[in-house]
């Protein structure tokens, strides 16, 4: 089978959607939870680590956009304050509390 960076690939842990279609399309295919509702399921993040949608939208700024440039879009850059090795983080407060009020609405 194909997977999913398009190269051959003979084996996998989890087959995804095909294991119940039964579709070579499927292969390592998931569905993902919609975020409707999301501002009402603290807490956050598989171990429960974020209490509010404000630390959640931080980290991500902070910790996973800030590592992937090719994520982010050009701009503002908010200044490194909680002292980490790393690049700032990636969205400035507007657009953190712009993404909070986004997420609340779902």
């Amino acid at each position: 089978m194909t997977g999913p960076n398009f190269f051959p690939q003979f084996f996998t842990t989890d087959p995804g959607r095909a294991a119940i279609t039964g579709s070579p399309h499927d292969f390592e295919a998931f569905d993902i939870p919609t975020l409707r509702g999301i501002g009402r399921t603290a807490p956050y993040w598989h171990n429960n680590i974020s209490e509010t949608l404000e630390d959640v939208v931080s980290l991500y700024s902070d910790h996973l956009l800030a590592k992937f440039p090719s994520l982010t879009l050009p701009g503002e850059k908010e200044p490194d304050a909680d002292g980490d090795i790393g690049p700032p983080e990636a969205l400035t407060k507007e657009q953190k509390s712009d993404l909070v009020a986004f997420l609340r609405r779902l």
